[in-house]
């Protein structure tokens, strides 16, 4: 925390502590105390060595500490120390009673947790409470009684109860064991020793190393207008309940990292007109902090502000609380029930209500998770929140407005994504605008990869064959299918035929007509190894088409559709079972793509209200992608190529762009007859009957 660390038992070994006056009367009292407990003096002053050197007493064997004058000597030590007010002049005692005002601490408990300070930073205190075996609660609090000779046993136990301040701010708590020899009759918060041994200027310094009141936020509920019904919601709920004082009010929100969960935390508290103290993750080292003690920095935040008129109590990254499931001997999942517990009952007595943030729910049980008065998922934006999000953090670089469309285009880009790459781009800003688009498009490469993921959609070739329906072989009229789903954009299309017959492009094209976002899954993005996650995807890939109103499209619709006659495993049913129903439920415009139509479940294909298949191009199709490649190659139209290109049956606009592609490669100069060869070694590479490659593979 605050300054060098000490490990613990460098800190034990200080040799001479401050404020040595008021530690050497507790340890006195607590020598005697542990003399008349085992009525053996003998034994216990000759095995506390550090608190005899403590007190200022040479440390004796056991002969010479049987004999009544070392006793004597102890007890005049005492009537010394005691003989006028022990001097606490010490950084603790004062952070003590500072803290103590802040939360109303009683005497006792500031008293206790001074002590409890004191006996991680002080050698020879805690000897005399090891010698009361076994070292139960309740001799530990007379123990504590008698070293701090001012109040009873009761009091102390009642200070260390479960509800009030002190243990449940987590400050101190009682040892774990209470059967064996304890390192101490006390267990502060960690690092609680270093923070309040240090000087601090005011109050807020000193709450710093635990709780601060969070940056205001950079951005308004203007900039959530795909949330604007939940924050509404939340709003109005976070206000009343902290206007009613009500208890066991707690938020979850939820997503991927970046979506903007923290900075909508903090947009929610700028909105009630509520302060928003942050429990930390780091110390000031820049060091993440642990668990236990995040957890008690948040009890000691609750506690804090359950006396004031206002304010709410952020925990971000809260993955780091929850309790984990760990799998244990064959396979069985292990929980400790003490930890589940625990969490229960953190989120029931909650005075203060409190937003937690986390990247995944995964991890947290059910009987938790259901704690929480409302859960929101923080969603990568929709495409038209998305293109104002790319527009306003990319206006000081000179980037093309087409540029700028592809970016919002790309869904897995999140808003932090976009304000690093801005951030680069600025800073390493070049005149030409080509220079600028690659950095951030570079930028948003490498944390997109990051996460595993791949960045689809913007790199765009300067030079493409012009979309044209009339490049498509379909079982119907492709552009009054168009119109007629824009009249009526809901329903079931399944798209079938070979690969690179333009299924895709055709579902592009018709979002474009719609006006509407595409949201493209595939396989990859679905299937997970883990059973029940790809049915909770499936699921989460509707829900999301239709919270965007975006036009959905599955590619690679086989992966998820096969005939369940032939699974072999359950999950293969009820992926099938799953997507079927996300079909039946779904309110907008479904496509799919696929190239093994004959493999699909036939209850899934009556499903599909429009069926089209996309065949290879036709003579008049083939020529006239021909010429338009000939066009963008510029390469001069060889009429005479117009029956050897016709001779071509297997050929999809797929093929023209990836000989598009080759011919960019700049290896050879572009002419007619250079593409139809290369065009001829598209289509004879297709496994597709009188297609199959020849010699590859073992022939008879």
């Amino acid at each position: 925390m605050c300054g060098m660390r000490k490990s613990s038992r460098q800190r034990r070994r200080d040799p001479q502590p401050r404020g040595v006056e008021q530690v050497v009367v507790w340890t006195l009292r607590a020598l005697l105390h542990a003399v008349r407990e085992t009525k053996n003096p003998g034994q216990v002053l000759a095995r506390c060595d550090d608190a005899m050197r403590l007190v200022g007493i040479d440390p004796v064997g056991f002969q010479e500490a049987k004999k009544p004058s070392t006793l004597r000597a102890v007890q005049r030590a005492l009537a010394r120390a005691t003989a006028q007010p022990p001097a606490r002049d010490d950084p603790v005692y004062r952070n003590v009673e500072r803290l103590g005002s802040l939360l109303e601490l009683k005497k006792v408990e500031r008293e206790l947790l001074a002590f409890a300070v004191k006996c991680t930073t002080v050698s020879g205190m805690t000897e005399p409470f090891s010698m009361l075996v076994p070292t139960t609660r309740s001799r530990l609090a007379h123990g504590l009684a008698a070293a701090l000779g001012e109040f009873d046993v009761k009091a102390i136990k009642a200070a260390l109860e479960h509800g009030n301040t002190l243990a449940a701010a987590g400050l101190v708590r009682w040892p774990t064991s209470h059967r064996f020899v304890s390192d101490a009759p006390l267990v502060p918060m960690d690092e609680l020793d270093t923070i309040l041994g240090t000087e601090y200027p005011d109050d807020k310094a000193l709450l710093a190393p635990f709780f601060r009141v969070t940056s205001t936020a950079s951005l308004s509920a203007a900039d959530f207008p795909h949330l604007a019904v939940d924050i509404e919601l939340l709003c109005r709920f976070i206000g009343r309940s902290r206007r009613e004082r009500r208890g066991g009010v707690n938020i979850l929100l939820f997503g991927h990292p970046g979506t903007g969960k923290t900075e909508l935390a903090r947009v929610l508290a700028a909105q009630v007109g509520e302060p928003l103290y942050e429990v930390n993750v780091a110390d000031n080292d820049g060091d993440p902090l642990e668990s236990k003690h995040r957890l008690a920095s948040y009890l000691l935040c609750q506690r804090f502000l359950t006396r004031l008129s206002g304010g709410l109590v952020l925990f971000d990254e809260a993955e780091d609380l929850f309790p984990t499931e760990s799998l244990g001997f064959f396979g069985l999942k292990m929980r400790s029930a003490h930890e589940k517990g625990f969490t229960n009952r953190l989120l029931e007595e909650n005075a203060v209500p409190a937003i937690w943030v986390t990247n995944s729910i995964d991890q947290i049980d059910r009987a938790v998770l259901r704690r929480f008065a409302l859960q929101l998922e923080v969603r990568i934006p929709p495409m038209s929140v998305r293109r104002g999000i790319v527009r306003s953090r990319l206006a000081k670089l000179a980037v093309s407005s087409e540029f700028l469309d592809r970016l919002a285009a790309c869904e897995n880009i999140s808003p932090a994504d976009v304000q690093a790459a801005a951030q680069v781009a600025e800073l390493t800003a070049e005149p030409k605008r080509a220079s600028a688009e690659a950095t951030v498009e570079r930028v948003l490469q490498h944390r997109v990869e990051a996460r595993g993921e791949r960045l689809t959609g913007l790199r765009e070739a300067a030079d493409t064959i012009p979309y044209r329906l009339e490049y498509l072989n379909a079982s119907r009229d492709p552009g009054k299918l168009a119109e007629a789903l824009r009249n009526r954009p809901r329903g079931n299309v399944l798209l079938f035929g070979p690969p690179g017959t333009g299924k895709t492009a055709y579902a592009h094209h018709v979002a474009e007509r719609l006006d509407k976002p595409l949201l493209v899954r595939r396989a990859s993005d679905l299937l997970n190894p883990f059973v029940g996650m790809t049915e909770k995807y499936i699921a989460e890939m509707f829900h999301r088409a239709r919270e965007e109103g975006a036009v959905l499209l599955l590619d690679e619709a086989d992966s998820f559709l096969r005939d369940r006659r032939g699974a072999f495993r359950s999950w293969e049913v009820t992926q099938v079972n799953e997507l079927l129903v996300g079909m039946e439920q779904f309110d907008g415009l479904f496509l799919c793509s696929t190239n093994l139509m004959d493999q699909l479940d036939q209850a899934a294909f009556r499903r599909f209200v429009v069926k089209v298949r996309l065949d290879y191009l036709r003579v008049d199709q083939a020529w006239a992608m021909f010429e338009a490649l000939c066009g963008e190659a510029k390469a001069t139209v060889d009429p005479s190529l117009r029956s050897e290109v016709g001779r071509l049956r297997l050929l999809t606009p797929g093929d023209f762009a990836t000989v598009h592609r080759q011919l960019a490669l700049g290896a050879e100069p572009a002419s007619s007859s250079r593409i139809v060869a290369l065009l001829e070694d598209e289509c004879r590479m297709k496994r597709d009957g009188e297609g199959a490659p020849n010699g590859i593979g073992f022939r008879a």
